[in-house]
């Protein structure tokens, strides 16, 4: 599938983030030991090449730093905030949006960078429409059936352009994960799609069937990507390495393999602070001040009873 691809893309960069630029000298023993902790709702799909990619990583990275990085997957989101919070992890990387404001709030972490992607820096939430049924206005589109997934900032968006319960002015068809939706769209299973804009990019580019003319109605503010975590104990010269390293990353040459990945996706490190989010903190904190967090675990969970 081709959500598997972009997890390998992230995975791609989280390990080169992890285990780059500590220190050069070669010795028996390692000069430096780091936590890193990655959450991920991938499960089933880390299938056979998405763990190659990370013992070849793994492989080059600890004999050319003389450095043990020990990479935490977590497919329990609770667990992974408590080691956070607990100071566990020296760095950190959560795959879903809901994951930053809780890493953020914890204060034991901050970021450090985002990866640009295809050119931007930033993406968008937008509703989607085939540009067939001739639809262009948000009057247009409701009581239609809406692709989305469980996530709940996402949501906050929605409801923010809707101005009333999403789940009150669309037929909401909850699915797994991106990917799902928009072949949900592309199927006609659905009507309309609400998910980011870098998804339809990464489509077009590898997969442009099922998002072929389509037209966005509404889209949200922009925000960052999501950023790699710092522990605020670490050493910011330590981090300062890093991100000067992942710039380089497709010069390395034990991992020319990947390079058409790198290369493909426009891919390279930008800086962010916590500043950078703090629409994304305000949307979640306006979010839970209406309510809106009770009517979308409502909303979940009669989906899931569905």
């Amino acid at each position: 599938m081709k959500h598997v691809q972009t997890s390998l893309f992230i995975a791609f960069s989280i390990f080169v983030t992890c285990c780059s630029g500590i220190n050069s000298a070669k010795a028996a023993t390692p000069v430096a030991s780091f936590k890193f902790g990655v959450f991920s709702r991938t499960g089933n799909t880390l299938d056979a090449q998405y763990m190659a990619m990370f013992n070849d990583l793994v492989k080059v990275f600890e004999k050319k730093e003389n450095i043990k990085c020990d990479v935490i997957p977590y497919s329990d989101e609770k667990l992974f905030l408590s080691d956070i919070r607990k100071g566990r992890l020296d760095f950190a990387m959560s795959m879903r949006v809901d994951g930053i404001y809780d890493v953020l709030k914890s204060g034991k972490m901050k970021p450090i960078f985002q990866f640009e992607t295809f050119g931007e820096e930033r993406y968008r939430y937008c509703l989607y429409v085939k540009k067939s049924r001739n639809m262009r206005t948000l009057a247009d589109i409701k009581g239609l059936r809406l692709a989305s997934y469980e996530d709940m900032i996402p949501y906050f968006y929605l409801r923010e352009i809707t101005k009333v319960p999403p789940e009150d002015y669309f037929v909401m068809k909850m699915s797994p994960n991106p990917s799902s939706s928009i072949y949900a769209l592309g199927l006609g299973d659905a009507d309309v799609l609400f998910t980011i804009d870098f998804n339809l990019e990464y489509f077009r580019l590898t997969n442009p069937g099922p998002v072929k003319d389509l037209v966005s109605i509404a889209c949200s503010d922009s925000i960052p990507r999501v950023p790699f975590f710092a522990s605020v104990k670490v050493n910011p010269a330590v981090a300062e390495k890093i991100f000067t390293y992942t710039a380089g990353i497709d010069k390395e040459e034990e991992l020319k393999k990947y390079r058409p990945l790198v290369k493909m996706m426009k891919s390279k490190p930008t800086r962010v602070t916590t500043r950078d989010y703090a629409g994304l903190m305000a949307m979640y904190e306006t979010g839970v001040k209406k309510g809106w967090d009770k009517d979308f675990r409502a909303w979940l969970k009669y989906s899931r009873q569905k």
